[in-house]
C-alpha cells in the first residue's frame, strides 16, 4: 500500500467523520449567539426567494448589490462582470475586463468595479459599463498562500475588506489558529499592515461545541495538508450590513456564517445546512438589509438565495 493511497484514505475518512459528527444530530442548534441583540438574525434555513442561475454562472464566486433588482457577479474562471436581473432570473449584460483567471469577489462603487483574485491581486475596473473601460491591476502584498476569497466594502470607513481563506499573515507574523481580514484604503490605495479582524478558530469550535471526533478529524486534515490549514472555517465571502455595520463572513469550508461587530467582537455563528448551501461563495446586502447568498451549483445550476431581515 503506497503512501499516496494511505493519505487519500485517511483524508477521506477524516472528512467523512467530520461531516457525520457535525450534521448527524438534527436537534443541534442552528444559531449560536454571543450577544443578546438579535437584529442580525436571518432565517437561513428558510430562504424567502431562490434564484436559479444560467449555466454561465454555475461557478459563481462573488456578489455585489447593484440596483433594486440587479446584482453584479463574477465567476471563478472568467474575467467577466455579469449583471444579473433578479426579477427575471437572467443575465442582462456582460463586461469583459480581463483574461481567464481565478476571480473570487466583486464590489461595485458608483461606476467602478473592484474584483479580487485569489492571489491577492485587486483589479480596478473604471467605467466598466462604457466603451472607455479602464483596467488597473493593484498589488496588495497578499499572495497565493493567503488565498484571498472574500471582498466587501465598508461604507462606514470607505475601505474594502479582504478575507483570507489561507495563511492569515503576509509579513511573517504568526496568527495561530486564526482567519484574517484586512482593510484596503481606497484613498491611499494601500493594504493595512495588520489584520483589521482576526477570527479565533478555537473560539468558534468552542462556541458551537465541536465534539472530540470533529476536533480529531480537523487535526488530521490539518496535519496531512498544512497548506489548507484548519477546515473548521475558511472564509469565502464577506459583506458589511448597511444598517448595523456588522460584518458577515461566509465560509463554504465549514458551512458557517459568522457575524462580528465593527470592533471585531463575535456576535453570532450560523450553521449552514449543506443540503441548502452546496458551496456558498458570495454574500451582499441591499440598502434595506435584504441579504443575498450565492452558491456554486456543482454538477447543476448555481443559485442565489434571498433572505429578508427579521423584524
Amino acid at each position: 500500500m503506497n503512501s499516496t493511497f494511505c493519505i487519500t484514505l485517511i483524508t477521506s475518512l477524516s472528512v467523512l467523520l467530520l461531516s457525520c459528527s457535525n450534521f448527524s444530530n438534527k436537534s443541534e442548534k442552528y444559531i449560536y449567539q454571543t450577544s443578546p441583540d438579535n437584529s442580525y438574525v436571518y432565517e437561513l434555513n428558510r430562504p424567502d426567494e431562490k434564484h436559479v442561475l444560467p449555466k454561465e454562472l454555475r461557478e459563481i464566486s462573488g456578489l455585489s448589490f447593484y440596483t433594486d433588482s440587479q446584482l453584479a457577479c463574477v465567476q471563478d474562471e472568467k474575467g467577466v462582470i455579469y449583471k444579473f436581473e433578479l426579477s427575471e432570473n437572467k443575465i442582462l449584460d456582460t463586461y469583459k475586463f480581463e483574461i481567464d483567471g481565478d476571480y473570487e469577489g466583486i464590489e461595485i462603487l458608483k461606476n467602478t468595479a473592484y474584483v479580487l483574485k485569489s492571489d491577492g491581486t485587486l483589479i480596478q475596473v473604471m467605467d466598466f459599463e462604457t466603451e472607455e473601460i479602464d483596467v488597473q491591476k493593484i498589488s496588495t502584498k497578499l499572495t497565493k498562500k493567503n488565498d484571498s476569497e472574500g471582498l466587501g466594502y465598508d461604507p462606514f470607513t470607505g475601505s474594502l475588506l479582504i478575507a483570507c481563506k489561507g495563511d492569515p499573515s503576509y509579513n511573517n507574523n504568526n496568527y495561530r489558529a486564526s482567519r484574517a481580514i484586512y482593510t484596503f484604503d481606497l484613498k491611499k490605495m494601500k493594504l493595512s499592515k495588520w489584520p483589521e479582524y482576526l477570527i479565533d478558530l478555537d473560539e468558534v469550535k468552542d462556541i458551537i461545541k465541536y465534539n472530540k471526533v470533529s476536533r480529531f478529524s480537523i487535526n488530521i486534515l490539518t496535519f496531512i495538508n498544512p497548506s489548507k490549514g484548519d477546515v473548521s472555517f475558511q472564509p469565502s465571502g464577506i459583506a458589511v450590513h448597511p444598517l448595523s455595520g456588522n460584518i458577515y463572513i461566509l465560509g463554504s469550508v465549514g458551512k458557517l456564517l459568522l457575524v462580528v461587530d465593527p470592533k471585531g467582537a463575535l456576535l453570532a455563528i450560523n450553521k449552514l445546512d449543506p443540503k441548502i448551501f452546496l458551496q456558498p461563495e458570495g454574500i451582499c446586502f441591499s440598502q434595506e438589509g435584504t441579504m443575498y447568498i450565492s452558491s456554486e451549483g456543482g454538477d447543476g445550476n448555481g443559485y442565489i438565495y434571498e433572505f429578508n431581515l427579521m423584524l
